[in-house]
C-alpha cells in the first residue's frame, strides 16, 4: 500500500501539470515554465535550499534519471525538470522539519515522488497526447480552409470550362470525395477518443493511429486538388483564374509541409521509442539542465 502511494505522488504531479506545461510552452514558444510566478518566487528558497544543504546528491540523482527519461523539444524538458526541482524542494522541506539529516530528507522527498522512470513516462504520455490531439484537430479544421481557398480559385474562372466532363475529373471528385470523408471521420474518431473520460482511464493510450489517418486522408486532398487544376489547365488553360491559382497552390505545399514535419515530430516523441538510447548519453542530460 506504502509503495503505491509514493509511486502515485509524482505520476499525479506530472499528469496534472502536462497540460499546463504544455499550453505554456505553446504561448511562449517553449521559454516559459510550469509554474510561471510560483516557480520565480521560489527561486530564493531554492538557493537557500542548495546553499544550507550539501548533501544534495540524492535530488541531483534524481533528476538526472528523470531528464534522461523525459521526450520532446529542450524548452519543454527543461520546464518539466523545473517543476519537478520545485516539486522535491518542497517535499524535502516538508521532511525536514521531522528529520535533521537534510540527505535523509532528500531521500523521502524522491521516495514520495516515485521512481524517476514512471514520473517521466506519465509526464511524456500526457504530452504526447496533447500533440496528437492538437495533430489530429489541425487536420480537421484545414478540410474547410482548403474548401474555402479552392472554391474561390476554380469558381472565380470563365463558367463552363468543359463541354463535357473529362474522365480524370470524376476520378478526381471520387478521391476528394474520400479523403475528405475519412479525414473528418478519422479526425473525429481520434479527437473523441483523446479527451474525456476515455483518456484518462487505466491504459488509455493516444489516438495516434486515428490521427495518422486524418493526416492521410488530407494529404490525399491535398494531392488531388493540385492534379485536377494540372488536367483542367491542359484541357481548357483560358478557364482558370490563374493569379487565385498560385496562391492555392502555395497553401497546399505549405499545409502538406506542415503536416509532414508535425507528424515527423510526433513519432520521434513517441513515449515507447523515442527516449530508447538517451538513458546514457550525458549530451542529452546537459542539453536540459
Amino acid at each position: 500500500m506504502g509503495g503505491d502511494v509514493v509511486t502515485g505522488a509524482g505520476t499525479a504531479r506530472a499528469i496534472a501539470n502536462a497540460d499546463a506545461d504544455e499550453k505554456a510552452h505553446d504561448t511562449t514558444n517553449g521559454a516559459g515554465t510550469m509554474h510561471g510566478a510560483a516557480k520565480a518566487g521560489g527561486a530564493a528558497r531554492d538557493t537557500a535550499y542548495r546553499a544550507e544543504t550539501p548533501h544534495d546528491a540524492v535530488i541531483e540523482e534524481y533528476l538526472d534519471a528523470l531528464v534522461a527519461a523525459l521526450i520532446g523539444p529542450r524548452g519543454r524538458r527543461r520546464a518539466i525538470l523545473d517543476e519537478a526541482l520545485d516539486g522535491l524542494l518542497e517535499c524535502a522541506d516538508a521532511h525536514a522539519a521531522d528529520c535533521a539529516d537534510p540527505t535523509e530528507a532528500a531521500r523521502r522527498a524522491v521516495a514520495e515522488w516515485g521512481p524517476a522512470a514512471v514520473v517521466a513516462g506519465a509526464y511524456n504520455e500526457a504530452v504526447h497526447r496533447r500533440g496528437v490531439r492538437r495533430l489530429g484537430a489541425t487536420a480537421l479544421g484545414a478540410l474547410p480552409a482548403l474548401a474555402a481557398v479552392w472554391c474561390l480559385a476554380m469558381l472565380a474562372g470563365p463558367a463552363g470550362p468543359w463541354e463535357r466532363r473529362p474522365p480524370a475529373v470524376n476520378v478526381g471528385l471520387v478521391l476528394l470525395g474520400f479523403g475528405c470523408v475519412f479525414a473528418t471521420a478519422a479526425a473525429l474518431s481520434g479527437l473523441r477518443a483523446g479527451s474525456g473520460v476515455r483518456a484518462v482511464a487505466p491504459g488509455a493510450t493516444a489516438p495516434t493511429r486515428e490521427t495518422a489517418a486524418a493526416v492521410s486522408g488530407v494529404l490525399l486532398v491535398l494531392a488531388t486538388l493540385p492534379a485536377m487544376v494540372v488536367n483542367r489547365g491542359l484541357v481548357a488553360p483560358h478557364s482558370l483564374a490563374w493569379p487565385l491559382i498560385a496562391p492555392a497552390i502555395t497553401v497546399n505545399v505549405g499545409l502538406a509541409l506542415y503536416l509532414g514535419t508535425a507528424w515527423r515530430r510526433l513519432r520521434a516523441t513517441t513515449p515507447t521509442t523515442a527516449a530508447a538510447g538517451r538513458k546514457d548519453d550525458p549530451a542529452w542530460v546537459d542539453e536540459a539542465r
